[in-house]
Protein backbone atom coordinates (compact mmCIF):
# COMPACT_ATOMS: atom_id res chain seq x y z
CA UNK A 1 0.00 0.00 0.00
CA UNK A 2 1.40 3.35 -1.08
CA UNK A 3 0.33 6.45 0.82
CA UNK A 4 0.96 9.59 -1.24
CA UNK A 5 2.11 12.88 0.30
CA UNK A 6 -0.60 15.21 1.51
CA UNK A 7 1.81 18.16 1.65
CA UNK A 8 4.66 19.37 -0.53
CA UNK A 9 6.38 16.15 -1.75
CA UNK A 10 9.96 15.63 -0.62
CA UNK A 11 10.77 13.02 -3.22
CA UNK A 12 11.60 10.50 -0.47
CA UNK A 13 9.78 7.22 0.22
CA UNK A 14 9.48 5.77 3.71
CA UNK A 15 9.27 1.95 3.66
CA UNK A 16 7.86 0.08 6.65
CA UNK A 17 9.33 -3.36 7.39
CA UNK A 18 7.32 -5.24 10.00
CA UNK A 19 8.62 -7.47 12.74
CA UNK A 20 7.89 -10.83 11.14
CA UNK A 21 5.22 -13.37 11.97
CA UNK A 22 3.96 -11.40 14.97
CA UNK A 23 0.88 -9.30 14.34
CA UNK A 24 1.81 -6.91 17.14
CA UNK A 25 3.30 -4.32 14.80
CA UNK A 26 -0.01 -4.15 12.94
CA UNK A 27 -2.16 -3.85 16.05
CA UNK A 28 -4.23 -0.66 16.20
CA UNK A 29 -3.14 0.00 12.60
CA UNK A 30 0.26 1.24 13.73
CA UNK A 31 1.83 1.13 10.21
CA UNK A 32 -1.18 2.95 8.78
CA UNK A 33 -0.87 5.71 11.35
CA UNK A 34 2.86 6.00 10.74
CA UNK A 35 2.42 6.16 6.97
CA UNK A 36 -0.26 8.85 7.23
CA UNK A 37 1.94 10.88 9.56
CA UNK A 38 4.80 10.56 7.07
CA UNK A 39 2.54 11.53 4.16
CA UNK A 40 1.48 14.66 6.04
CA UNK A 41 5.18 15.62 6.18
CA UNK A 42 5.61 15.19 2.43
CA UNK A 43 6.91 11.61 2.28
CA UNK A 44 5.60 8.82 0.14
CA UNK A 45 5.01 5.92 2.54
CA UNK A 46 4.95 2.26 1.56
CA UNK A 47 3.96 -0.84 3.51
CA UNK A 48 3.70 -4.43 2.32
CA UNK A 49 3.47 -8.07 3.36
CA UNK A 50 6.57 -10.26 3.15
CA UNK A 51 6.50 -13.04 0.60
CA UNK A 52 4.31 -15.92 1.67
CA UNK A 53 2.49 -13.84 4.30
CA UNK A 54 -0.67 -11.79 4.29
CA UNK A 55 -1.72 -11.04 0.74
CA UNK A 56 1.70 -11.61 -0.83
CA UNK A 57 2.41 -14.60 -3.05
CA UNK A 58 5.26 -17.05 -2.53
CA UNK A 59 6.10 -19.74 -0.05
CA UNK A 60 6.27 -18.82 3.62
CA UNK A 61 9.36 -19.69 5.61
CA UNK A 62 10.46 -19.50 9.20
CA UNK A 63 11.72 -16.08 10.23
CA UNK A 64 15.44 -16.38 10.93
CA UNK A 65 17.47 -13.30 11.82
CA UNK A 66 20.46 -14.83 10.04
CA UNK A 67 18.45 -14.66 6.81
CA UNK A 68 16.45 -11.40 6.76
CA UNK A 69 14.15 -10.78 3.79
CA UNK A 70 16.47 -8.40 1.96
CA UNK A 71 15.06 -9.29 -1.46
CA UNK A 72 11.61 -8.23 -0.29
CA UNK A 73 12.93 -4.82 0.73
CA UNK A 74 14.88 -4.48 -2.50
CA UNK A 75 11.78 -5.41 -4.51
CA UNK A 76 9.87 -2.64 -2.73
CA UNK A 77 12.61 -0.15 -3.58
CA UNK A 78 12.71 -1.34 -7.20
CA UNK A 79 8.94 -0.84 -7.50
CA UNK A 80 9.16 2.66 -6.03
CA UNK A 81 12.01 3.51 -8.37
CA UNK A 82 9.62 2.69 -11.20
CA UNK A 83 7.48 5.56 -9.90
CA UNK A 84 10.43 7.94 -10.03
CA UNK A 85 11.37 7.69 -6.34
CA UNK A 86 15.03 6.92 -5.67
CA UNK A 87 15.50 8.05 -2.06
CA UNK A 88 14.38 5.77 0.75
CA UNK A 89 14.00 5.78 4.51
CA UNK A 90 13.78 2.25 5.91
CA UNK A 91 11.85 1.76 9.15
CA UNK A 92 11.92 -1.72 10.68
CA UNK A 93 10.98 -3.42 13.93
CA UNK A 94 12.70 -6.55 15.31
CA UNK A 95 13.04 -8.89 12.30
CA UNK A 96 12.12 -5.93 10.10
CA UNK A 97 14.90 -3.90 11.74
CA UNK A 98 17.45 -6.54 10.79
CA UNK A 99 16.00 -6.65 7.28
CA UNK A 100 16.25 -2.86 7.04
CA UNK A 101 19.83 -2.92 8.29
CA UNK A 102 20.90 -5.55 5.77
CA UNK A 103 19.06 -3.82 2.90
CA UNK A 104 20.35 -0.36 3.78
CA UNK A 105 23.42 -0.67 1.58
CA UNK A 106 21.08 -0.07 -1.36
CA UNK A 107 22.32 3.01 -3.17
CA UNK A 108 19.13 4.98 -2.55
CA UNK A 109 18.80 4.55 1.23
CA UNK A 110 19.27 7.92 2.93
CA UNK A 111 18.25 7.04 6.51
CA UNK A 112 17.32 4.04 8.65
CA UNK A 113 15.19 3.67 11.79
CA UNK A 114 15.52 0.48 13.83
CA UNK A 115 12.97 -0.34 16.53
CA UNK A 116 14.20 -2.94 19.06
CA UNK A 117 16.78 -4.49 16.70
CA UNK A 118 18.17 -7.85 17.91
CA UNK A 119 21.96 -8.09 17.83
CA UNK A 120 22.09 -11.90 17.77
CA UNK A 121 20.88 -14.43 15.24
CA UNK A 122 18.03 -16.75 16.12
CA UNK A 123 14.84 -18.07 14.63
CA UNK A 124 11.66 -16.39 15.78
CA UNK A 125 10.51 -18.09 18.96
CA UNK A 126 14.06 -18.90 20.11
CA UNK A 127 14.90 -15.50 21.62
CA UNK A 128 14.06 -16.15 25.25
CA UNK A 129 15.61 -19.62 25.12
CA UNK A 130 18.90 -18.26 23.80
CA UNK A 131 18.97 -15.26 26.13
CA UNK A 132 18.24 -17.28 29.27
CA UNK A 133 20.65 -19.99 28.20
CA UNK A 134 23.53 -17.60 27.60
CA UNK A 135 22.98 -15.17 30.47
CA UNK A 136 21.78 -17.25 33.43
CA UNK A 137 23.66 -19.89 35.32
CA UNK A 138 21.84 -23.19 35.74
CA UNK A 139 21.27 -22.37 39.43
CA UNK A 140 19.87 -18.94 38.53
CA UNK A 141 17.59 -20.52 35.97
CA UNK A 142 16.23 -23.01 38.51
CA UNK A 143 15.63 -20.14 40.95
CA UNK A 144 13.73 -18.24 38.27
CA UNK A 145 11.76 -21.30 37.24
CA UNK A 146 10.12 -21.63 40.66
CA UNK A 147 8.77 -18.08 40.62
CA UNK A 148 4.94 -17.94 40.69
CA UNK A 149 4.71 -16.34 37.25
CA UNK A 150 6.85 -19.06 35.69
CA UNK A 151 4.96 -21.81 37.49
CA UNK A 152 1.71 -20.43 36.11
CA UNK A 153 3.26 -20.66 32.64
CA UNK A 154 4.07 -24.30 33.24
CA UNK A 155 0.50 -24.97 34.30
CA UNK A 156 -0.96 -23.14 31.32
CA UNK A 157 0.90 -24.95 28.59
CA UNK A 158 4.35 -23.35 28.39
CA UNK A 159 6.13 -26.38 29.78
CA UNK A 160 7.72 -27.24 26.44
CA UNK A 161 9.44 -23.83 26.31
CA UNK A 162 10.93 -24.15 29.78
CA UNK A 163 12.06 -27.73 29.10
CA UNK A 164 13.83 -26.45 26.01
CA UNK A 165 15.63 -23.79 28.06
CA UNK A 166 16.74 -26.44 30.55
CA UNK A 167 17.96 -28.66 27.70
CA UNK A 168 19.91 -25.75 26.21
CA UNK A 169 21.49 -25.05 29.59
CA UNK A 170 22.54 -28.64 30.18
CA UNK A 171 23.73 -29.31 26.63
CA UNK A 172 25.68 -26.06 26.46
CA UNK A 173 27.32 -26.74 29.82
CA UNK A 174 28.38 -30.19 28.67
CA UNK A 175 29.70 -28.97 25.31
CA UNK A 176 27.27 -31.22 23.46
CA UNK A 177 25.47 -28.26 21.87
CA UNK A 178 28.77 -26.81 20.63
CA UNK A 179 29.58 -30.14 19.04
CA UNK A 180 26.22 -30.24 17.28
CA UNK A 181 26.63 -26.71 15.97
CA UNK A 182 30.22 -27.06 14.84
CA UNK A 183 30.63 -26.00 11.25
CA UNK A 184 27.50 -23.86 11.09
CA UNK A 185 29.62 -20.73 10.68
CA UNK A 186 27.73 -18.78 13.34
CA UNK A 187 26.75 -18.96 16.98
CA UNK A 188 23.32 -18.03 18.17
CA UNK A 189 24.94 -16.86 21.41
CA UNK A 190 27.21 -14.22 19.85
CA UNK A 191 26.66 -10.80 18.33
CA UNK A 192 25.88 -11.40 14.67
CA UNK A 193 28.18 -10.31 11.90
CA UNK A 194 24.96 -9.72 9.96
CA UNK A 195 24.26 -6.96 12.48
CA UNK A 196 27.74 -5.50 12.93
CA UNK A 197 28.94 -5.41 9.32
CA UNK A 198 26.08 -3.45 7.73
CA UNK A 199 25.99 -1.17 10.79
CA UNK A 200 29.69 -0.47 10.27
CA UNK A 201 29.05 0.45 6.63
CA UNK A 202 26.27 2.86 7.57
CA UNK A 203 28.43 4.42 10.29
CA UNK A 204 31.24 4.98 7.79
CA UNK A 205 28.80 6.57 5.34
CA UNK A 206 27.35 8.70 8.15
CA UNK A 207 23.86 7.59 7.18
CA UNK A 208 21.31 9.06 9.63
CA UNK A 209 20.28 6.31 12.05
CA UNK A 210 17.60 6.10 14.71
CA UNK A 211 17.53 3.33 17.32
CA UNK A 212 14.40 3.03 19.47
CA UNK A 213 14.28 0.81 22.55
CA UNK A 214 12.11 0.54 25.61
CA UNK A 215 13.93 0.99 28.90
CA UNK A 216 12.68 -2.49 29.90
CA UNK A 217 13.53 -4.20 26.59
CA UNK A 218 15.93 -7.15 26.78
CA UNK A 219 17.37 -6.04 23.45
CA UNK A 220 18.54 -2.70 24.90
CA UNK A 221 20.91 -4.37 27.35
CA UNK A 222 22.20 -6.68 24.61
CA UNK A 223 22.68 -3.70 22.29
CA UNK A 224 24.68 -1.74 24.82
CA UNK A 225 26.85 -4.76 25.59
CA UNK A 226 27.39 -5.53 21.91
CA UNK A 227 28.43 -2.15 20.59
CA UNK A 228 31.22 -0.69 22.81
CA UNK A 229 33.91 -3.32 22.11
CA UNK A 230 33.75 -2.74 18.36
CA UNK A 231 35.86 0.15 17.07
CA UNK A 232 34.05 2.70 14.96
CA UNK A 233 30.60 1.77 16.25
CA UNK A 234 30.30 4.33 19.05
CA UNK A 235 26.69 4.96 18.11
CA UNK A 236 25.87 6.95 21.24
CA UNK A 237 28.56 9.49 20.40
CA UNK A 238 27.99 9.89 16.65
CA UNK A 239 26.25 13.07 15.50
CA UNK A 240 24.26 11.27 12.80
CA UNK A 241 22.89 8.63 15.19
CA UNK A 242 20.06 8.96 17.71
CA UNK A 243 19.50 6.28 20.35
CA UNK A 244 16.14 6.82 22.06
CA UNK A 245 15.04 4.97 25.17
CA UNK A 246 11.30 5.15 25.72
CA UNK A 247 9.74 4.27 29.09
CA UNK A 248 8.70 0.67 29.65
CA UNK A 249 8.73 -2.06 27.03
CA UNK A 250 8.66 -1.30 23.32
CA UNK A 251 9.50 -4.68 21.79
CA UNK A 252 6.30 -6.40 20.72
CA UNK A 253 4.23 -3.20 21.01
CA UNK A 254 2.24 -4.82 23.80
CA UNK A 255 0.61 -1.58 24.94
CA UNK A 256 -1.11 1.32 23.23
CA UNK A 257 1.25 3.66 25.07
CA UNK A 258 4.28 1.96 23.49
CA UNK A 259 2.71 2.11 20.04
CA UNK A 260 1.89 5.79 20.34
CA UNK A 261 5.33 6.60 21.74
CA UNK A 262 7.10 4.87 18.85
CA UNK A 263 4.92 6.58 16.21
CA UNK A 264 5.54 9.96 17.87
CA UNK A 265 9.29 9.29 18.05
CA UNK A 266 9.51 8.27 14.39
CA UNK A 267 7.40 11.25 13.32
CA UNK A 268 9.64 13.67 15.22
CA UNK A 269 12.72 12.12 13.64
CA UNK A 270 11.53 12.39 10.04
CA UNK A 271 10.37 15.95 10.79
CA UNK A 272 13.84 16.95 11.99
CA UNK A 273 16.16 19.35 10.10
CA UNK A 274 18.29 16.51 8.76
CA UNK A 275 15.48 15.49 6.43
CA UNK A 276 15.09 19.06 5.25
CA UNK A 277 18.75 18.91 4.20
CA UNK A 278 18.24 15.53 2.51
CA UNK A 279 15.16 16.82 0.69
CA UNK A 280 17.01 19.94 -0.39
CA UNK A 281 19.91 17.92 -1.74
CA UNK A 282 17.50 15.70 -3.61
CA UNK A 283 15.66 18.68 -5.10
CA UNK A 284 18.92 20.03 -6.46
CA UNK A 285 19.81 16.89 -8.33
Amino acid sequence: MLTSPTSNPRGIALIVLTGGASLSFDVNRLPVRLCRRAAALGFHAFRFDYHGFGESAGNSERFDLASPFVRDAEAAMDWLEGLGLDRFVLVGSCFGARTALSAAQHRGVVAVALVSPPVRDFEMGERSVIRLTSELSLAAYVKRAVQPRILRGLIHGQGRRYRKIAWEKLSRASGFRSHLQAGTGRSRYEVSRNFLEPLSVLMQRQTPLLFIFGSDDDFLEEFDRAIPPHAGLDVREADHVNVVELPGEVHGFTSLGAQDAVVDCLTSWIDSPIFDRISGANAGR
